[in-house]
């Protein structure tokens, strides 16, 4: 329904990066705390670039519909697959897919979000 009604629809990749794995792997072996810690800012982080992203969007004289990703509702894991072959975020920003359907670096997302309006 998050579609519905939509002119267009963006399918979009993002990520905070490799080093921050790094980061998070240094701290889960020197502290269990500030490795709980950073996990919650690299969450943090990579919302808050799918925010900019949308309000890039809106800037550009969309409205947009709120955002959705494989795992969230009754859209299945599995259109990751789909996903990475149609935009093949490996070279574009270093993502990977697991068999088990994990992406890498562990901060990243996929996303649908719809437009309205122009």
């Amino acid at each position: 329904m998050l579609i519905k009604n939509c002119k267009k629809a963006v399918v979009f990749c993002a990520t905070i990066g490799a080093a921050f794995d790094r980061l998070l792997i240094k701290y889960s072996r020197l502290s269990p705390a500030r490795a709980l810690i950073f996990q919650s800012i690299g969450a943090e982080r990579i919302e808050a670039l799918c925010d900019a992203f949308c309000e890039h969007l809106k800037a550009e004289g969309y409205t947009v519909r709120p955002r959705f990703s494989a795992g969230y509702g009754d859209l299945p894991l599995s259109v990751n697959k789909e996903i990475f072959s149609a935009l093949s975020p490996e070279e574009a920003v270093g993502v990977t897919l697991s068999e088990g359907m994990l992406m890498t670096p562990t901060k990243s997302v996929t996303a649908f979000v719809g437009l309205l309006g122009e």
